[in-house]
C-alpha cells in the first residue's frame, strides 16, 4: 500500500496561489510598470497629474458614466457612502441621490478641488468632501455602510493593507470599479512594444483583483458591462490622447511612429481612425460584504 506525501499538489500552487504570492506579485508589478514609464517617458510630468490633466472635466447628471447605473442597484436609500478616490466625481455624483450621504476622499489637491466645483455646479448638498489625502487615510474617517472604489487600484502598491482598509470603514458592503486592462492609459501592446524595443509591463486590473480576492476568500459578486465604442475621429485629435499611452512627445520620431502605426492599424478612410477603449472590451463592478472582525 502506497500513501500520498504530505503537503500540497505542486498544481495547487499554479491553480490555487496563497494570498501572499498574489500581494507580492501584485506589487511587483505595480512597481515596474512604475518604473518603466519613469524610464521611457519622453515628457515630464506634473506633480498632481491627475488634478492637473483632468481640470476640465465635468459630470454629466442627465447621461451618467456606465458603471453608475451597476453601482446604484447595490445601493439602499439609507445608505451612507465613502467615496475612495472620487476624482472629479464621475461615478459618485450621480449616486449622490440614491444615498442619504456621502463622503468623498481623493488624495489629489487638484481633483479635490474639481470636485467641490462640480458638486456646487449641480446643487448636491449631501456630499462632504475630505481634505486631500492617501489610502488608507492618515487621518480618522468614521465607518460609513458601504464603501465604493472606483478605477483607482491599478498603482497601488500594497494592495492588501488597501482592501484592508476598505473593509475596516464598510459596515454593509465593499464595491470596487475595475477595468479589464487596466487605466484609460494603457496602450495597445504591440505598438508599445515596436516603438519602444521591449515589452509593456501592465498594471494588475480586474484579472489580479479577482485572483487576490479569491485568495482572501471573500465571497464577492461580480457584474460586467461593455465599454462604450469610441466614434471615429482625426489622428491629429487621437493623438493628443494617445501619446500619454506611449509616453511620447509630439515631434519626436516615436510620435512619427505612432501616428502611421495607429493610421495603418484603425484607420478608416483619410486621416480618421476607430480607436479601442484602451482599458479593454469591459469593465466589472465587484461587490462584497465586509468580514465582521473587519
Amino acid at each position: 500500500m502506497t500513501t500520498s506525501p504530505v503537503g500540497a499538489h505542486p498544481a495547487e500552487h499554479v491553480a490555487r496561489p496563497s494570498e501572499q504570492s498574489l500581494l507580492d506579485a501584485w506589487r511587483q508589478l505595480v512597481e515596474a510598470h512604475a518604473q518603466q514609464t519613469a524610464r521611457l517617458r519622453e515628457t515630464a510630468v506634473a506633480d498632481d497629474f491627475w488634478g492637473t490633466g483632468y481640470g476640465g472635466s465635468t459630470v454629466d447628471m442627465e447621461r451618467p458614466a456606465p458603471q453608475c447605473a451597476v453601482i446604484a442597484d447595490l445601493l439602499q436609500p439609507d445608505d451612507t457612502l465613502l467615496d475612495i478616490g472620487a476624482g472629479f466625481g464621475g461615478t459618485m455624483l450621480p449616486l449622490a441621490s440614491r444615498v442619504s450621504r456621502v463622503t468623498a476622499l481623493d488624495p489629489s489637491p487638484g481633483m479635490t478641488t474639481l470636485l467641490k466645483r462640480n458638486i456646487s455646479q449641480h446643487g448636491i448638498t449631501n456630499v462632504d468632501v475630505l481634505e486631500p489625502d492617501a489610502w488608507p487615510p492618515t487621518r480618522p474617517i468614521e465607518r460609513h455602510d458601504v464603501c465604493l472604489c472606483a478605477f483607482v487600484i491599478y498603482e497601488v502598491p500594497d494592495i492588501g493593507a488597501f482592501l484592508d482598509a476598505m473593509e475596516r470603514h464598510a459596515r454593509r458592503l465593499c464595491i470596487l470599479a475595475v477595468a479589464e486592462r487596466g487605466t484609460g492609459f494603457t496602450p495597445v501592446e504591440p505598438f508599445f512594444e515596436r516603438l519602444h524595443g521591449e515589452r509593456h509591463i501592465r498594471q494588475p486590473a480586474l484579472r489580479e483583483t479577482l485572483a487576490v480576492l479569491g485568495a482572501r476568500r471573500r465571497r464577492f459578486d461580480v457584474r460586467t458591462y461593455p465599454f462604450l465604442q469610441f466614434e471615429p475621429e482625426d489622428i491629429d485629435s487621437a493623438l493628443d490622447f494617445w501619446r500619454g499611452n506611449y509616453f511620447v512627445r509630439e515631434g519626436s520620431e516615436k510620435d512619427g511612429m505612432l501616428r502611421q502605426l495607429l493610421l495603418d492599424e484603425f484607420g478608416v478612410g483619410g486621416t480618421q481612425v476607430a480607436m479601442p477603449h484602451p482599458a479593454g472590451t469591459h469593465a466589472a463592478i465587484i461587490s462584497w460584504e465586509p468580514p465582521r472582525h473587519a
